[in-house]
């Protein structure tokens, strides 16, 4: 347990230095989304992420190309190409699924 928690708070440390971070939702209200993107260690003030809509996932994504793309909801990104950036988050969410976003910060 104490190794799990020597890496949680290595991972907390480089979540704050995120950026190009897509956040995707669906059915889910904005704020909502917005409290689980802080419950992850991502803070909106720091414009640490951009929240889109699956129904304007396309669009964003011929603007822009993120490194990594949460979402907190099941939905199917098989048209999209993009399972090598997705993290998916599931409710309830604990203090060590920031773990997932660790071979992303691996190059931070």
């Amino acid at each position: 347990m104490t190794f799990l928690t020597k890496i949680y708070l290595d991972t907390q440390k480089n979540i704050e230095q995120l950026n190009e971070v897509l956040i995707v939702y669906n059915f889910l209200h904005k704020d909502m989304v917005i409290d689980l993107c802080e419950d992850i260690g991502l803070k909106k003030d720091k414009k640490m992420y951009n929240l889109v809509s699956i129904f304007d996932l396309e669009e964003f994504l011929k603007e822009k190309t993120p490194k990594i793309i949460i979402t907190f909801e099941d939905m199917d990104f098989s048209n999209y190409n993009i399972e090598n950036k997705l993290v998916e988050f599931n409710f309830p969410i604990t203090k060590y699924d920031k773990l997932k976003l660790k071979k992303f910060l691996e190059k931070i």
